[in-house]
Formats: C-alpha cells, sequence, structure tokens
C-alpha cells in the first residue's frame, strides 16, 4: 500500500474534534429550535464518551505525531493542556528509545547517520518541531524518506505505526458478504466455494471480472448438468 486511502488511526482524535466543534456551535446557536439544540448536546456527550477512550491506548498520540501534518503542533492548536502534551511528547520518546533503537543491531548503525550520535533522540525532535506539511499522504511521505541518506530509521519507526486504519471496516465488510452468500436455501456450502464466492465478488466490484468473457463464456454452454448430481457438500 503506497498511499492512504481510508482513515488511519492519525486521523482519530481530529476528526472527533472536527465534529466537536460543529456540535458546541449548534448547542450554542440561540436561533435554532431546542430539540435541535439538546439533540447536539446528547450527540456530544456520547463523543466525548468515545473521545475518553483515546487515552486507554498511546496508539493515537502516536500516530498523531507522525503523521506529518499534525506531528506535535496540533495539540497546541487544538489547545491542549501543557500536562496532555507533555505526556504526548514523552510517549513518543519512551517509544522511540526504549523499544525501537536497542532492538536494531549496533552493527547496522556504522552505515546510517543519524543514529550515530550520543544525541539520536534529536533526529526525532528535529522531525517533531519542524513545519507540518498539509495535503501530504503519512504514508507516501515516510516512503519517500525511505531513500533519503541519512534517515533510515526514522521513517522505519514511523511505518511501525502509521499504517494503522481508525476502523475494522474491511473486517466487518468481509463478515457482511460472507453472511450474503448464505441463505435458507443455501446453507451448506463448502467452506471454499464461499471462499471463492467471496472472493469473486471483491473482483467483480474492483472491475478485476472480464464480464463480456464471462458472458460469451455461459451462452456458449449447451445446457446446465440435467443429472442431478452435485459436489459433496454442496446444495443446488
Amino acid at each position: 500500500m503506497s498511499q492512504s486511502r481510508r482513515p488511519l488511526v492519525a486521523d482519530a482524535i481530529p476528526l472527533i474534534d472536527l465534529l466537536d466543534d460543529q456540535l458546541k456551535l449548534l448547542v450554542g446557536d440561540n436561533d435554532k429550535p431546542m430539540i435541535i439544540c439538546a439533540s447536539a448536546a446528547k450527540a456530544q456527550a456520547v463523543l466525548n464518551k468515545y473521545y475518553s477512550k483515546t487515552d486507554d491506548s498511546r496508539m493515537y498520540r502516536l500516530c498523531m505525531m507522525l503523521h506529518p501534518q499534525y506531528k506535535m503542533s496540533y495539540f497546541s492548536k487544538a489547545s491542549w493542556e501543557i500536562e496532555w502534551i507533555d505526556t504526548a511528547h514523552r510517549i513518543i520518546q519512551e517509544e522511540w528509545e526504549t523499544r525501537y533503537k536497542p532492538t536494531i543491531d549496533p552493527s547496522f548503525l556504522q552505515h546510517v547517520g543519524d543514529m550515530t550520535q550520543p544525541d539520536s533522540v534529536y533526529v526525532l525532535e528535529r522531525y517533531l518541531n519542524s513545519s507540518t506539511d498539509a495535503d501530504t499522504d503519512p504514508i507516501k511521505f515516510w516512503v519517500l524518506h525511505l531513500d533519503k541518506p541519512g534517515s533510515y530509521l526514522l521513517p522505519c519507526f514511523a511505518n511501525l505505526f502509521i499504517y494503522f486504519p481508525a476502523t475494522s471496516t474491511d473486517v466487518e465488510w468481509l463478515f457482511l458478504h460472507g453472511s450474503a452468500q448464505v441463505s435458507k436455501r443455501r446453507h451448506s456450502l463448502l467452506f471454499e466455494t464461499l471462499r471463492c464466492l467471496i472472493v469473486l465478488r471483491s473482483w467483480f466490484e474492483a472491475g478485476l471480472v472480464p464480464i463480456e468473457k464471462v458472458l460469451v463464456y455461459f451462452r456458449s454452454l449447451k445446457s446446465r448438468r440435467r443429472d442431478g448430481t452435485v459436489d459433496s457438500g454442496d446444495e443446488v
């Protein structure tokens, strides 16, 4: 995957902030009917409930700081408290220093420039404090930095986190598509048959199935089997 085509974990908090800002406007809009303001307040309460859940995992803040559009500056622009910003900064420093850096073979460090200095942490600091890159695809950004001399390890570190999707949408759709192939009249399909049907549907939706060739093939068939035989485990 060379670019992000769907929301990533790094986008979760900014999207929640955007929704929260819009709900605040509705709650405080005296020109709106009371039912609209009350509904917006209720929605804001639910949103804040899930917003607080992002504190349960450091992934959200790590991914945001490794996103070239956000880095550390997003927290200040979003009016985060200094204590929260310091906590986020400490999280990424600890992850870089204690969990990633020690796992690298010391002999390899002789061939790269950004980890051979005693103050190697400044490589991360320079990135975090540099200007943000608006409208920059985070995956493309870090893939391109892999090829730059002396900056190999930081992109490797970023690629550990930046790819994570914000939701399990693909998995949910897989179950949905799988269940669509099973019905009361067709519930004994072999696993291999079900898997092929799901894959074929995904190919069809991606435009990979040559429809004209398929139609020509089926039209060339004289007739369907009439001997009543079926594969073991499959129903007609």
